[in-house]
């Protein structure tokens, strides 16, 4: 199975959105929604100098290739933090649409709640195999409560519970980062994690729109307007939705 890149998800993810609008068929003002998938499509490096003001490394060789080596590693790790971090401000948005917020319960509790009572589709293609590689990584380093607590999710809402252990991580500073010893495990481990996060949070995002739209027999009427270049026939929105980050999303498409 070949899917988008993420960078590309977001973005075809956010042109559904822009036809959702055209089309008049979302009653909710999604700007801001498109806005943060467009900044996370948009990311494509982030630099970090780890010893910017640190003088001293230019009087050691070992030193500085320790610091190039760290700076690559920091740059590439960031890069896909930042684009997880604006898929996330996408995702958070979108709930706060559709679910009204209860005291002071957490939105992805609000949007774990939302698909549980209205999901009612299999999985979409891709999200449980990419969860259960997450949950194979991750599930090491978390407690037997929040194992416990997982198991007991709807399915459509497993990876929204897991990926928010993660982010809390990075989010609040208790997550330590690699550094170049670790470059076989570290950086993989690290940097595969986030991706799969961003990834299981583009799914979600799908999951919550098929939730919303999906059964109401909506129309895309020219996709090629929103850049789905091999679709020249109307299409439906919902299995548009479906199988939008996959590479060959217009052949299955045009098997339903």
């Amino acid at each position: 199975m070949d899917y988008f890149t993420i960078n590309e998800h977001a973005y075809r993810i956010m042109r559904v959105l822009h036809a959702m609008e055209v089309e008049e068929i979302s009653n909710f003002d999604l700007e801001n929604i498109t806005d943060w998938l467009n900044m996370a499509a948009g990311v494509e490096q982030v630099r970090i100098i780890t010893e910017r003001y640190d003088s001293s490394i230019y009087f050691c060789g070992s030193a500085l290739a320790y610091s190039d080596e760290k700076s690559k590693l920091w740059s590439e790790l960031c890069a896909e933090l930042v684009t997880f971090n604006f898929i996330w401000g996408s995702l958070e948005s979108l709930i706060l649409k559709l679910v009204a917020r209860k005291n002071k319960t957490s939105t992805t509790y609000l949007g774990r709640e939302f698909l549980t009572a209205n999901y009612k589709e299999p999985s979409i293609e891709g999200y449980l195999e990419t969860y259960s590689i997450l949950y194979k990584t991750l599930g090491k380093e978390l407690s037997g409560k929040v194992l416990k607590n997982i198991e007991n999710e709807h399915y459509a809402a497993k990876g929204l519970y897991l990926v928010s252990k993660l982010r809390n991580q990075f989010a609040h500073g208790s997550r330590l980062l690699p550094i170049p010893d670790d470059w076989s495990d570290g950086l993989i481990k690290e940097v595969d994690m986030i991706r799969m996060s961003s990834r299981i949070v583009l799914l979600t995002i799908q999951m919550l729109l098929i939730s919303q739209y999906g059964s109401n027999r909506y129309i895309i009427e020219d996709p090629v307007l929103f850049d789905f270049d091999e679709l020249e026939e109307p299409v439906s929105l919902d299995a548009l939705i479906k199988n939008l980050h996959l590479q060959d999303y217009d052949v299955r498409i045009s098997m339903k």
